[in-house]
């Protein structure tokens, strides 16, 4: 499910989104997109909340500056105003031209590092500078030129939080062809403190799996779904076909299958698989529900066998068997590298049970339960 935050417009143009936080990268959609120019000699400035919070980060616009210098010099400029101790990253105002500047607004393209290499320009009281084009003189400088509007880039920003340093990107255009103009889409920034992200980079979307065919016996089936990138676990629910209430199951990542029992033979069953990608309750939707039907009633027995996992493997002290399809109070039966029966135990109903091996000798073992064999390495 993603976690959506709508925020109302503010003075200054303020520049509203939608806030999706998945995984480590969080994302702000501009929408709509903004857009600001200036056909006239006036400033228009909109701000930027590139982390979401209601607090302006920077402010991007065009502004036009006469200069009475002798020359009488018109000229408009895109320019980038960090606020509150943020900043932008970008190239050093190394010569007069550049002298009422931060210094030069550097343009990222798509999947370049940000982070603390970044040439991340000191705090002065004048703004970044984007592209400015002079009406007399030498000509128009900057970064940003020439336009191509089927190519947008970014701004590396770093966002002063009270736990360091947040590295992000803003996504626009600058045009100066003809009326000039800036344009924001989106921003994201990284939720962790001095951790790289590329230009252009996106959450980690946590989608619901696509239901796979099942393993199927009279009594029994292995239900299976698509191993969903970035999942912590899934939440099963299934049940008979028609009214009733769900059976749920949560199965860790990366583990994508369960075994389920006590099925009705020849009896259709519906199912439905969630994600979550955050370890907590937040999922996403279901997925589609797919139905399938227990095999025919038979006099012999006719179900899946358990699956057995051992962990840590090898080990000294104690062992975790994980009982996928296991039922409670199955004998669990541990032999020898020989073939002897060295012990017995039984088997609790839970997905893991923890086995103590300390007394055993060092060497190879094997777990027998239901018909399952694996094996362990005593150490």
């Amino acid at each position: 499910m993603k976690k959506l935050a709508q925020y109302s417009t503010m003075a200054g143009a303020f520049l509203s989104g939608i806030s999706m936080a998945n995984g480590e990268v969080l994302y702000t959609d501009f929408d709509p997109d903004k857009l600001v120019f200036s056909p006239n000699e006036t400033i228009e400035l909109f701000n930027v909340d590139v982390d979401a919070d209601g607090i302006p980060d920077f402010q991007i616009g065009i502004e036009y500056i006469f200069q009475d210098s002798g020359w009488g010099m018109i000229y408009s400029r895109a320019v980038v105003y960090p606020l509150n101790d943020n900043n932008f990253g970008g190239i050093n105002a190394s010569d007069s031209y550049y002298f009422y500047y931060r210094g030069l607004a550097y343009k990222f393209e798509s999947g370049d590092t940000i982070d603390a290499d970044v040439n991340w320009l000191g705090y002065t009281m004048y703004p970044g500078l984007f592209y400015a084009n002079y009406h007399v003189g030498d000509g128009g400088r900057g970064e940003w030129q020439p336009y191509d509007e089927s190519k947008k880039k970014f701004l590396a920003v770093l966002l002063d939080k009270p736990d360091g340093d947040h590295y992000g990107w803003v996504r626009l255009t600058v045009d100066f062809h003809d009326i000039p103009r800036v344009v924001a889409f989106d921003a994201a920034y990284e939720s962790e403190p001095g951790v790289s992200i590329a230009a252009g980079e996106m959450p980690s979307e946590c989608v619901a799996p696509t239901i796979l065919s099942p393993d199927i016996s009279a009594t029994s089936a292995k239900l299976i779904w698509s191993e969903v990138t970035g999942a912590t676990h899934y939440k099963l629910q299934y049940k008979q076909a028609g009214p009733g209430s769900w059976t749920k199951k949560t199965i860790a990542a990366p583990k994508h299958s369960k075994i389920v029992t006590d099925l009705t033979c020849s009896t259709e069953y519906v199912m439905k698989v969630a994600t979550s990608c955050d370890g907590g309750d937040t999922y996403s939707d279901f997925s589609d529900m797919q139905f399938f039907t227990t095999d025919a009633c038979r006099t012999a027995e006719n179900t899946i066998k358990p699956e057995i996992t051992i962990y840590p493997n090898p080990a000294s002290d104690l062992i975790y068997m994980g009982a996928d399809g296991l039922e409670e109070g199955a004998v669990i039966c541990i032999f020898n590298a020989t073939g002897n029966l060295i012990s017995t135990g039984t088997f609790s109903g839970d997905d893991i049970c923890q086995i103590n091996i300390s007394t055993l000798n060092a060497g190879r073992y094997f777990i027998a339960v239901d018909g399952s064999v694996n094996t362990f390495v005593k150490l």
